[in-house]
């Protein structure tokens, strides 16, 4: 890389311009739109791709946080009822700490079903149902000027 600054990345349009690459309009298009040239336009969209992959890791690792916290609360409530000697309570601690564990299998894509989400790999990217949503959400969020700041706002906290 040559270390030029990225010119759409300081655009005053940026946000329309985000935007309207998620939804596909094409390059060309874009670049006409705002008297940008094609290749530009181009090189920006590596960082539209860049920023949503951030901001899906950084989800899947609050999700994996969130999952761990569960897991030590069911443990320590298991261990409490053990103790007390309430016997329902422990069964279902450990009827949902093997939801957990079940639950981690599936991210870490050791148990298959009809949806594999494996946080880690690039599984959950390519995941037609998770395009099909997230084209979803996106088609939805650029109809909606409020909307569609806010999310690019969120987007681009995530990189500080």
């Amino acid at each position: 890389m040559s270390g030029r600054r990225c010119g759409i990345c300081s655009h005053n349009s940026r946000l329309d311009i985000d935007s309207k690459m998620v939804v596909g309009i094409s390059d060309r298009a874009i670049a006409g739109q705002y008297g940008l040239s094609k290749s530009s336009v181009a090189r920006h969209r590596e960082h539209i791709r860049q920023a949503i992959e951030q901001a899906e890791g950084d989800i899947s690792s609050r999700l994996v946080a969130k999952i761990q916290e569960l897991a030590s609360d069911a443990q320590r409530i298991k261990r409490d009822a053990m103790k007390s000697g309430d016997l329902r309570t422990a069964l279902s601690a450990i009827h949902e700490l093997t939801r957990i564990i079940e639950l981690q299998a599936k991210m870490a894509g050791e148990l298959k079903n009809e949806t594999n989400v494996n946080v880690n790999g690039a599984n959950l990217l390519q995941n037609p149902e998770w395009i099909r949503i997230r084209d979803t959400l996106v088609r939805a969020v650029v109809q909606c000027d409020a909307c569609r700041e806010r999310v690019a706002l969120a987007l681009m906290a995530l990189k500080k």
